[in-house]
């Protein structure tokens, strides 16, 4: 694989995708105030030839004057805010500054690894799991570090956020400086409008009950005489950095280690890990409540009557921001029920103790609807992954890759016309099976461009994908390596679990699974099956054995879809008969982790 030492000029030189429809405000801000805050920039970095060089580049490229998104000013204007304003106290403005120019001037920098905490900010850190009240955003009955080595830390398992952030860099930067201006501020709070058609798009209804799920704090846009009669379509959230997570990006900032993420990079990184995993997260430890685990484990116990299922969900629901409630809670009725296999109430018990890290398929679904303006968003599955039961401890059992929904050149045909849609990028969920199908976890990288292949494949025009993995060094100034390299469609193909895409094309996508046979029950190809493009893999797919009980992934898609279109209509009922009285419905959500770096 090349690497490619200049990304910006790349990505410029290469046929855009059709522009997002966005509403594009009209500019509140005079030449003359953007011509003014521009000086003052440049005057802050007189002592700095590249930063004013940078700064010049994004002027004359038009990311300074660029508006769209959630109101009509300007990435300049809150450059300009930043370098005016006070910040949070331990961050200083001018860094926060020269940081997101930084950004904005290369999204290719965006990097897993982080700096370890030094011998200022390690004390401070331990102190904020032993003084949990020190801060408004300090989680409380976190269990306190028995040593410095469990909050030190190389890199994040921040893959799924680096995603999309960086596509929001590429595609609206002005989102990108109002997000990192919020989050710097003494509030430490970034706000972000939606509307419920973004945040679900097949049942919009539902995007209130949505919110509850996430743990997502919200309050409705919509004027108060028009919801006695219709359900809200409008949301401000709040999406607060975690306390330990400023640690972290105040410590970035006073090592400035080039090869690391920088502060501002981290307000991002941790304010959505924090937030999209119900506020579980755990910034020092970098790791997450497994509770998402739990549900799965409960809704897959055929031992359980709907009720108790639905009892048992409530339960954690009603303490997301308490787990360790939440666990007592579910512990303490099933103690209640004498009806529960053991094996299956094992599963539960034991998922009630694990840890995990990164976003579930759901929750970066939700996440990319919500920071995506104006784009209807739904997953795309191309494999079907089971446990693997030859494993004797539940500890020990990992995922294995049972097969796939389409041949290989199909799901090429899908990615390439996700890029050329108006996203223009793709963040593509890949697994790395070891010989016989087994993996770990998934991992997050983000697809730029695709360009025909010199590497010839016998019946095939092959393709190279420009791809991003965050988990590999950066591209900054000095470093030896990329993060951005050109990957063969052989590397990348068989190892995708899903992408998101416009809904219009996810739907036409969706028509074209392999369709269920007799001989495959299940409606999935194997490897050997899928592999109409002669590729050499390094893995097999295993078949499925009689106690998954799976069901095909287009059965799957459809249940959800009429799952949620009946959530809707009870929804509708209790907002007519109570005038939008809550539902105690859930959305469904895939159990599949998408945090670690996992790539050979």
């Amino acid at each position: 694989m090349s690497i490619l030492p200049n990304l910006p000029a790349l990505l410029m030189s290469m046929p855009k995708p059709a522009t997002p429809k966005l509403q594009t405000p009209t500019p509140v801000e005079s030449t003359e105030e953007q011509l003014r805050w521009f000086s003052q920039l440049q005057n802050a970095f007189v002592e700095n030839p590249q930063e004013k060089k940078a700064l010049l580049h994004l002027w004359n490229k038009g990311v300074l004057s660029d508006n769209k998104g959630d109101d009509a000013h300007s990435t300049l204007y809150y450059l300009n805010k930043r370098l005016q304003e006070p910040c949070l106290p331990g961050l200083d403005s001018r860094q926060t500054v020269a940081e997101t120019v930084d950004l904005l001037t290369d999204s290719s920098r965006l990097t897993q690894n982080i700096s370890p905490l030094n011998a200022n900010h390690l004390p401070l850190m331990m102190s904020a799991y032993l003084n949990p009240n020190g801060s408004p955003y300090q989680q409380e009955s976190l269990p306190v570090p028995q040593s410095p080595e469990e909050i030190q830390r190389l890199q994040l398992n921040s893959c799924s956020v680096l995603g999309e952030i960086g596509r929001l860099v590429d595609t609206q930067p002005k989102e990108v400086a109002r997000m990192i201006y919020e989050a710097s501020n003494p509030t430490q709070d970034i706000h972000e409008t939606v509307h419920a058609e973004e945040l679900f798009p097949d049942a919009p209804i539902l995007a209130e009950q949505v919110l509850k799920d996430l743990n997502i704090d919200y309050h409705i846009l919509d004027d108060k005489n028009a919801l006695k009669s219709n359900p809200p379509k409008r949301f401000q959230l709040s999406l607060p950095v975690p306390h330990m997570g400023v640690i972290r990006a105040m410590n970035a900032q006073e090592i400035k280690d080039p090869s690391t993420a920088s502060g501002a990079e981290l307000l991002l990184e941790e304010a959505l890990l924090y937030n999209f995993t119900a506020k579980s997260y755990d910034a020092g430890r970098d790791t997450r409540d497994a509770l998402a685990l739990s549900s799965a484990s409960i809704n897959n116990a055929k031992s359980l009557t709907l009720q108790d299922k639905e009892a048992l969900n409530k339960i954690i629901n009603q303490s997301p921001r308490r787990p360790d409630l939440a666990k007592e809670g579910v512990k303490a009725y099933l103690q209640t029920i004498s009806t529960v296999d053991p094996q299956e109430l094992q599963a539960i018990q034991t998922s009630l103790d694990a840890t995990a890290s990164g976003l579930t398929q759901e929750e970066q679904l939700m996440m990319e609807r919500i920071l995506e303006e104006g784009t209807a968003l739904e997953n795309v599955t191309f494999q079907q992954v089971g446990q693997d039961n030859t494993a004797q401890n539940t500890q020990d059992k990992k995922h294995v890759l049972l097969g796939y929904t389409k041949p290989f050149t199909a799901i090429k045909q899908d990615v390439l016309v996700g890029l050329a849609s108006p996203l223009g990028q793709i963040l593509a969920n890949v697994v790395e099976p070891s010989g016989d199908g087994a993996f770990e976890t998934g991992h997050v990288v983000r697809i730029l461009a695709a360009r025909p292949s010199p590497l010839k494949i016998p019946k095939l025009n092959s393709t190279d994908f420009l791809v991003q993995d965050t988990s590999q060094a950066s591209s900054g100034q000095g470093h030896q390596t990329s993060s951005i390299q050109w990957w063969h469609e052989s590397q990348l193909i068989p190892r995708i679990h899903h992408i998101t895409e416009v809904q219009t094309d996810a739907e036409k996508a969706w028509k074209s699974m392999a369709p269920a046979t007799a001989e495959n029950p299940y409606g999935i190809l194997s490897a050997e099956k899928a592999n109409d493009a002669h590729y050499t893999l390094d893995f097999v797919t295993r078949p499925p054995d009689e106690s998954q009980q799976l069901e095909t992934p287009e059965a799957f898609h459809h249940r959800v879809h009429d799952y949620r279109h009946k959530q809707a209509k009870q929804v509708e009922e209790d907002f007519k008969a109570k005038q939008g009285g809550p539902s105690q419905n859930k959305t469904e959500s895939s159990p599949v982790l998408w945090g670690e770096a996992r790539h050979a």
